[in-house]
């Protein structure tokens, strides 16, 4: 493959990669609605994936991994949305180092999970719900809602801390 397809081809996985995870912060708390052409994408919802008193639901949005930035609202229904731009740059980046997206590189997160143990793909996917939830609510509070004292202290400090600030 040559250098120029390489770049279209990963341009073209980030454009996707983004709308998926713009389209769920959009429509966290939105009811679906008919599907129209280009301007929507159909969202399915997996298992859970439980962490530190708390959890966040695996999502895709047309195949992508997507991702829900608010914890606490319900998650979403599965079924067609409408999509939505992205004009936040934070936003943006957030997006584009998190798990499952071309830019994610493990070195940019903490050595250990809160608990001292390795990572994992679970581990990778509740630490970019967390940021990508920072990102879009401004709030370190909303970031953590609904988890355990020693998590809530661990993520401000390292992931809302060190890791956003690489991130930026």
């Amino acid at each position: 493959m040559t250098a120029r397809a390489t770049e279209t081809a990963a341009l073209s996985k980030i454009v996707r990669v983004m709308m998926s995870v713009a389209l769920l912060i959009g429509m966290c708390a939105s009811a679906p609605m008919q599907a129209q052409a280009s301007e929507s994408v159909e969202v399915t919802v997996g298992d859970d994936v439980p962490y530190a008193g708390y959890f966040t639901t695996r999502m895709w949005a047309d195949g992508e991994v997507a991702y829900c930035a608010e914890p606490a609202a319900g998650t979403p229904a599965p079924g067609i949305y409408s999509k939505s731009d992205i004009s936040d740059g934070d936003l943006a980046a957030a997006m584009w180092f998190s798990y499952g997206a071309p830019g994610f590189d493990a070195s940019m997160f903490p050595d250990t999970w809160y608990d001292g143990s390795g990572w994992s793909a679970d581990k990778y996917t509740v630490a970019s719900h967390v940021l990508l939830s920072y990102a879009y609510q401004g709030s370190k509070a909303d970031a953590v809602f609904g988890t355990s004292g020693d998590f809530e202290g661990w993520a401000r400090s390292e992931l809302l801390g060190t890791t956003w600030k690489s991130i930026k």
